[in-house]
């Protein structure tokens, strides 16, 4: 019979704790006629429809035959909650090197986001600055593009006038070469 079984843990009990801590107890049997075989005992008798106090008595009857004291019996409890107590101890540390190791990842890897999304919000703020640097650029280049072809344009209107005005004082003295000459 299983000690979950002997200690009646009903079927609440989380069955990968139960293997867990049976084993370590299973591991720490004590020779002879310990609490467990005292147990087993009272369980066995358990079966003859006995009242509790009964079932008590002859099983220590039985056990203090091959020596088992009232004493002994304690002191032999008293092992298996030393043994699970060892267990919860080591359990409640590994649970909390976990929960530790769980949440400080994770804290870390939040500031690490957090972190990211300030890195990006600063990128997007020096793109943005960017952007409006750039558009600034663009519509004084079109100004100055505009002012540039008007410049263009008023050089070369005034090229061709002056181009013109030689043209014709020339052509006016050939004419007059050719009249009077």
């Amino acid at each position: 019979m299983k000690i979950s079984q002997l200690l009646g843990l009903g079927s609440s009990a989380d069955q990968k704790s139960v293997d867990f801590l049976e084993n370590a107890m299973i591991k720490q049997t004590q020779p002879g006629f310990d609490y467990l075989k005292f147990k087993q005992s009272i369980e066995q008798l358990a079966g003859l429809k006995l009242d509790t106090s009964t079932s008590f008595k002859s099983a220590f009857a039985t056990a203090s035959t091959m020596g088992v004291t009232k004493d002994s019996l304690i002191q032999s409890a008293r092992h298996y909650l030393t043994i699970l107590g060892e267990e919860k101890k080591q359990f409640d540390q590994a649970l909390n090197n976990q929960v530790q190791q769980r949440i400080a990842t994770k804290k870390e890897e939040l500031v690490k986001l957090q972190q990211e999304i300030e890195d990006h919000r600063r990128q997007i703020a020096k793109l943005e600055k960017q952007i409006l640097e750039f558009q600034d650029k663009i519509a004084r280049s079109d100004e100055e593009v505009a002012e540039a072809k008007a410049s263009i344009d008023q050089t070369k209107l005034k090229f061709e006038n002056t181009y013109q005005q030689f043209v014709s004082a020339i052509e006016q003295d050939m004419t007059a070469i050719q009249q009077n000459l």
